[in-house]
């Protein structure tokens, strides 16, 4: 008898809300929280799947608000539970970490228009290199496409910044 359930071969998760505690710990944690929890009811089956997660550089270089930086800092650390838990399996667990990448948000970020921006930006010099130029948001899929592919079969467990060189 054939599984009446879709075929689900790859879950990347992104949730990025930078303001209000609650919401943005919801959004940013427990969303991918959940999406893992439903994608592993689909990959453990079949002993096979990828998780990739998006963190930000801000997960270990928080200099960003609090509610931001501690939900990426906690999604690094969700991915290296998972792949601990699921080291014995070929289900693998990775994320990717963006730094200034050309987005609406990192533009009015960089324009001090987010609230707190601009003292934001005041701090942050000194805990950032950057040489520019910023990525591209087709960085950060390049970075997912190579988790996901047969060239990152043996990467369980990483969190791979994709900044240009900026946060080292």
């Amino acid at each position: 008898m054939a599984s009446k359930r879709p075929k689900v071969d790859l879950l990347v998760t992104l949730s990025a809300i930078l303001y209000y505690m609650q919401y943005v710990m919801n959004i940013n944690l427990g969303g991918p929280m959940r999406y893992i929890r439903e994608a592993l009811k689909y990959f453990l089956p079949k002993n096979d799947g990828v998780i990739i997660n998006i963190s930000s550089v801000n997960g270990t270089r928080p200099f960003c608000g609090a509610s931001y930086t501690s939900t990426k800092g906690a999604i690094n650390t969700l991915t290296k539970n998972v792949a601990m838990r699921l080291i014995d399996t070929n289900i693998r667990c990775n994320a990717v970490a963006p730094g200034a990448t050309v987005t609406p948000a990192h533009l009015a970020n960089k324009a001090g228009e987010q609230p707190g921006g601009a003292k934001m930006l005041e701090h942050s010099g000194h805990f950032v290199y950057f040489p520019g130029p910023e990525c591209d948001p087709i960085d950060q899929a390049y970075a997912c496409l190579y988790l996901a592919s047969k060239m990152g079969r043996h990467v369980k467990g990483q969190v791979l910044q994709v900044c240009n060189g900026a946060f080292l």
